[in-house]
């Protein structure tokens, strides 16, 4: 009686064991199918998001690529026509988009929300920086909120001559008064780029002096001609510490160039100020001459939102494209 209830017992223990074991396979299978499908799930994401992204920088880069194409061509265009122009041409490039996205059952909605004025300053023949009367010290920009792809290239022996850097750099130098400069008036003061020839180093030498008149910084270049860039803050496509205060300008500001018989090259400034109102027209020849310098009217920058959704993923942002522009860190 007790060998036969012991062998009894001896089964259902088999029993209870093999039910286990296979309640572990089943648990271990059901866990490997919810990993499988959750690393699926997210694959899924990472590709919607490439998509997504890779649809959100074709479209932006299209974006500059018309903005640049359009302002470089038909100068006689008023801000009418080309607030237009430009309209119709990133439409155009929505509507690409969202006919491309539908065939990937993916929804794609572009919308402009602004498109802003501007005005491009040209000095594309080598002559002085002088207005186009011959005016030595004049207003470039009488006020803008904005300034992008400002350059400037000089010839050096065209430059005011130093003997020295160690000379010419003492405060109060009375060969600051000669020397070609260029100026941004702020609100809280104005800051100064000297541009001279050190004829010890046969170097072009900047030199920027903050709103409260004492050194800022400085920076020099071994070469015949230099483009300096103030937008990129480079001289000769190198660093220059002396073009860093660009991060630092209050708004609106004002640009004048001074002593501007002091220097030879050509020069280009694209800014958010309208012309005839921020941008003195008076300055500048006709743009159907193009007599250097002259003005032209442009859009100078353009904001959109884009829509992309998915099954995976939604991605809604608003776009701002005002390429080179100087970033003020402080708005």
């Amino acid at each position: 009686m007790y060998s036969k209830k012991h062998k009894q017992t001896a089964q259902l223990i088999i029993i209870t064991a093999f039910v286990l074991a296979l309640t572990f396979l089943l648990l271990a299978t059901l866990l490997n199918i919810v990993i499988y499908s959750e690393n699926q799930a997210s694959r899924g994401v990472a590709v919607a998001d490439q998509a997504a992204f890779e649809t959100h920088t074709d479209v932006n880069k299209s974006v500059k690529g018309l903005l640049k194409e359009d302002n470089f061509n038909n100068y006689s265009r008023s801000y009418d026509e080309r607030q237009n122009s430009v309209t119709r041409g990133i439409e155009h490039i929505f509507n690409v988009n969202k006919i491309k996205e539908t065939k990937n059952q993916r929804l794609y909605n572009g919308t402009i929300t602004e498109t802003e004025n501007g005005t491009r300053i040209i000095q594309d023949s080598n002559r002085n920086f002088t207005n186009q009367y011959g005016t030595e010290n004049w207003i470039v920009v009488d006020s803008t909120e904005n300034t992008r792809n400002m350059t400037q290239t000089v010839e050096r022996n065209s430059l005011h001559q130093a003997p020295n850097k160690t000379v010419w750099s003492v405060p109060g130098y009375m060969i600051f008064n000669s020397m070609f400069r260029t100026e941004f008036d702020t609100s809280s003061g104005t800051w100064v780029v000297y541009f001279v020839e050190d004829v010890s180093t046969n170097t072009i030498y900047l030199r920027t002096e903050n709103p409260s008149g004492s050194f800022y910084n400085d920076c020099a270049i071994s070469s015949s001609q230099a483009t300096v860039n103030y937008s990129e803050q480079t001289v000769g496509n190198q660093d220059c510490p002396a073009l860093d205060f660009v991060t630092e300008l209050n708004n609106p500001y004002q640009i004048r160039y001074i002593n501007s018989d002091e220097v030879e090259g050509q020069y280009h400034i694209h800014t958010s100020a309208e012309l005839g109102s921020g941008v003195p027209d008076y300055q500048y020849n006709s743009v159907s001459s193009q007599d250097s310098p002259y003005a032209v009217r442009s859009i100078y920058s353009v904001e959109y939102k884009q829509l992309y959704i998915s099954e995976e993923v939604e991605y809604d942002v608003s776009v701002y494209v005002a390429p080179n522009q100087l970033e003020n860190e402080s708005v």
